[in-house]
């Protein structure tokens, strides 16, 4: 199985998500309910970035007024930054420690670019330290050959992407 426990000891993982809820939960049981123990063992949070918007961007969202695709990913590029941020925000604080290596490992520009958002607008005292960015991004609409020779790529970069001591930015083809 692609996921393994080594990624739990090497971070906190979470899954942050535009699906509705309870989309994740669903698919678990429907295609891989052997992951939802897992997701239970290691306490894997799910974040439901629609139950972080704030009611401009849900009014937003119910008036349905987009001119353009742009628009639109916009607001759920901002969804995805308030999950992100409540959820980096209350995890670096139970820690009481600096924010230091965030990962992004996802199929949509969107995500990549609120995780980049949210590290730039931490916390004063937290920008005197080095934050270091790392991003991944899949195919958006990938076969079921293409998403399962991305998984293993993944599987065989995370410890070097966790370990590596600078910003990273990549694609898998």
């Amino acid at each position: 199985m692609l996921f393994r426990s080594s990624s739990c000891s090497m971070a906190t993982v979470c899954i942050v998500t535009l699906a509705k809820h309870p989309w994740v939960l669903t698919s678990c049981d429907n295609f891989l309910p052997a992951f939802r123990p897992l997701m239970e063992k290691y306490n894997i949070k799910i974040i439901y970035a629609r139950d972080c918007m704030t009611e401009d961007m849900r009014r937003e969202y119910g008036a349905n007024t987009f001119k353009t695709s742009d628009q639109e990913a916009d607001l759920w590029m901002r969804a995805k930054q308030a999950a992100m941020e409540r959820e980096i925000t209350e995890m670096y604080t139970s820690r009481g420690s600096s924010w230091k290596n965030i990962i992004s490992i996802g199929d949509q520009t969107c995500e990549h670019n609120a995780v980049k958002l949210v590290t730039q607008a931490r916390p004063q005292d937290m920008k005197k330290k080095k934050c270091r960015i790392k991003t991944i991004k899949l195919l958006e609409d990938p076969t079921i050959e293409d998403l399962t020779a991305q998984l293993h790529v993944v599987y065989q970069w995370l410890t070097g992407v966790v370990m590596y001591g600078n910003a990273l930015t990549g694609s898998i083809p």
